[in-house]
């Protein structure tokens, strides 16, 4: 959802306390939508990978959330001044890829850089192709 999530944001309000110490923390969405914003800042191309298969494992992926999910997304909906019912946002929510990463177009290549230190499938460079905002919503909502 652009704009709900800004970097900006995310860098601010997504901490964890670990052990009396506040620490930024994320998933792999999280760190390579931080590093395209950092890269976009200086100059650079940048893009958004992921490895194309469901969390669920499931061709077409699940639809909705989960209502604690709901409640989360409801608090920034809120700050934006948007008002959504939980069957609103069911309609419109889909599963997400199993992994995103960063990548950057340096010396006419694309090179990726990962912030979560991958192993096995998610190593595999061929396992990867660009993931665009708007992927999997649904296409009555975002035409």
């Amino acid at each position: 959802m652009p704009g709900i999530y800004p970097v900006s944001e995310m860098v601010k309000e997504r901490t964890i306390d670990d052990g009396g110490k506040q620490k930024i923390y994320g998933v792999c969405w999280d760190f390579a939508a931080v590093f395209c914003a950092i890269a976009n800042y200086y100059g650079l191309k940048s893009r958004i990978t992921a490895y194309k298969i469901y969390i669920s494992g499931k061709p077409g992926g699940e639809s909705g959330m989960s209502p604690d999910e709901y409640n989360a997304l409801q608090v920034k909906l809120n700050k934006n001044g948007l008002n959504f019912t939980y069957n609103q946002i069911n309609a419109a929510a889909r599963e997400t890829w199993a992994h995103y990463r960063a990548e950057v177009f340096i010396d006419g290549t694309w090179k990726a850089f990962d912030g979560t230190y991958p192993t096995g499938e998610y190593a595999n460079d061929s396992n990867f192709s660009e993931a665009a905002w708007n992927e999997g919503a649904n296409k009555d909502l975002t035409e």
